[in-house]
């Protein structure tokens, strides 16, 4: 028995050509100019506009202390290391508060 493997998986052409359209969204014509493409909008709020500006800042800094990052590893691995609570738990609350503002 053998079989004709041609990527359709016995769908015919015309209904190969209907997969992926959707309402409202017309396709391309062969006169460009006169083409119009309705779609989806995307508003960002003042908040999202902040955390791209602020995602954008981040991977252009360079504020790596590699110095500092050495020490710490060497500490966490030597067990000397100490978690001051307190302060983690500061930051952590001053960080909700600025969000919420």
């Amino acid at each position: 028995m053998s079989t004709k493997i041609d990527g359709t998986l016995g769908i015919s052409s015309t209904a190969l050509s209907s997969i992926g359209s959707k309402p409202g969204v017309s396709k391309p014509s062969s006169d460009s100019s006169s083409t119009k493409v309705e779609g989806d909008t995307v508003h960002l709020t003042g908040n999202a506009m902040q955390m791209q500006d602020l995602h954008e800042a981040v991977s252009k800094s360079s504020a790596f202390d590699s110095k500092r990052v050495e020490a710490l590893r060497t500490q966490i691995a030597q067990g000397r290391y100490q978690i001051n609570d307190h302060s983690v738990a500061s930051k952590m609350l001053n960080f909700e508060t600025s969000l919420a503002a």
